[in-house]
């Protein structure tokens, strides 16, 4: 097959793609946009010609990945990490018997985030988990969770600066 051949078998607007697609196309897929009849919108080309570009410009089918599935892959690694807990290592500046400053690595635990847990488990599990919110310990203005002694001290406390004939009214009920 001639290169003229060729040229004709590829649609004219595949001609039209710039170094800078690929890193647009990244922010799209990050976005969520990773279909290629959405991506032929954005870019105003037909559909065959996203998959012209992705078969003759492998960073712009690199970047759809990595921007998509890649993208999603490392946030729910990182969601599941913030539900079970992890270690991270931090730096950190100590004296020295010298007198000088040293910097050093530690290791610090990162306690788990029940909020990322409940989050994990209702995505995954809607069918076991869907209600667990309901059971779950009530946050305060902190997101805090507080126990369920504290929030029935709390009513107790609410109870006792009512005054007496509102609270033998609750009473009643």
């Amino acid at each position: 097959m001639s290169d003229t051949e060729r040229k004709k078998q590829i649609p004219p607007d595949t001609n039209k793609y710039k170094p800078e697609y690929a890193e647009q196309a990244h922010s799209l897929a990050l976005l969520g946009i990773t279909s290629k009849a959405e991506l032929a919108k954005v870019f105003r080309v037909h559909v065959t010609t996203i998959y012209n570009w992705m078969k003759t410009h492998p960073d712009f089918e690199d970047a759809i990945i990595s921007g998509g599935t890649l993208a999603d892959a490392k946030v729910a690694k990182q969601a599941y990490a913030n539900a079970i807990g992890y270690e991270a290592t931090k730096e950190v500046i100590r004296k020295t018997p010298n007198g000088e400053n040293e910097v050093i690595e530690i290791t610090v635990p990162i306690l788990p985030d029940q909020k990322a847990a409940e989050y994990w488990l209702n995505k995954r599990q809607r069918q076991l988990w869907g209600g667990a919110q309901d059971q779950l310990p009530e946050q305060d203005e902190s997101g805090k969770a507080q126990s369920v002694l504290g929030r029935i001290a709390k009513l107790v406390g609410e109870r006792k600066t009512k005054p007496k004939d509102e609270a033998s009214t609750d009473e009643g009920k």
